[in-house]
């Protein structure tokens, strides 16, 4: 549980990432002590590195750094400040959690409480915020040779948002883990039955909805039969607020404004 030491990090290098796009660092002996020995280092010591660096640069309470498989899901490499094994070990499957929308956006995703916007399975609600306790997520993608390989996470016990400076610390993180990273050890994702897709510049090109779970798509078609959210949930032997986060990522995977919308897109496809 974060029990390993903590990196130190090295005088200017916090006013350096956090401050500036091009910190000028272009390997991680440069930014902390003792974290590298000579030798090559492993994918998970790199790992850990970024994140010990991500707490001490940007302040944020926890951290974490997941690389994608090539099915579209994501696995934990390393974290730091963390209160439970859970955090350090997650995995998270293909559709599911922030993981998926940095995917598929390539982009970065911020949350003010994750709990209520990320639109995650109840299991990730739990890992991220109950038992470590966290509100606030930032999320930036790891990109290598135009490819998106992994994310690197940012979060705070405490309902906000992480500011410019932790953006601005985790990206240039992220490029920094990434140019140190060796090419062979990370495997750009595709998704799964699509063999035609191609990852250009961190983009995936992927039928309408057809990374909606089946308990999203259950929900979905009760809500086209007209019952409400707490209908719904006592059909589904849900909580409430667990069914707003499946809606919520329904609406996202489907790229809908309200449910009235999703379900009509739905429809259309056939998943409903």
């Amino acid at each position: 549980m974060g029990m390993q030491p903590m990196a130190s990090i090295k005088p200017g290098v916090a006013e350096a990432l956090t401050g500036s796009s091009s910190p000028g660092f272009g390997s991680f002996q440069e930014t902390t002590v003792e974290c590298l020995g000579t030798a090559p280092a492993s994918k998970v010591e790199l790992a850990r590195c970024a994140t010990d660096l991500i707490v001490a640069a940007t302040g944020v309470d926890l951290s974490g750094l997941a690389l994608y498989s090539a099915r579209g899901g994501a696995a934990m490499v390393a974290a730091s400040q963390h209160r439970c094994p859970e955090w350090e070990h997650l995995t998270v499957e293909p559709g599911d959690g922030v993981a998926s929308r940095v995917l598929h956006l390539g982009g970065t995703v911020t949350l003010k409480n994750y709990a209520l916007e990320s639109g995650s399975s109840q299991h990730l609600i739990e890992v991220f915020a109950e038992r470590e306790g966290a509100y606030g997520m930032l999320a930036v993608p790891i990109q290598q040779s135009g490819a998106v390989i992994g994310i690197l996470y940012g979060g705070v016990r405490r309902p906000e948002y992480i500011g410019d400076r932790g953006r601005t610390g985790l990206h240039n993180v992220a490029n920094l883990f990434a140019g140190t990273l060796p090419s062979a050890a990370a495997e750009p994702c595709s998704h799964p039955g699509a063999a035609s897709d191609q990852v250009s510049s961190g983009t995936h090109l992927t039928p309408l909805g057809c990374d909606l779970s089946d308990r999203e798509r259950s929900i979905l078609r009760l809500l086209s039969q007209g019952l409400a959210t707490k209908e719904v949930a006592a059909a589904e032997f849900l909580a409430v607020n667990t069914v707003r986060s499946y809606i919520q990522s329904a609406l996202w995977k489907l790229g809908a404004n309200s449910r009235l919308q999703a379900v009509a897109i739905a429809r259309e496809v056939g998943l409903i």
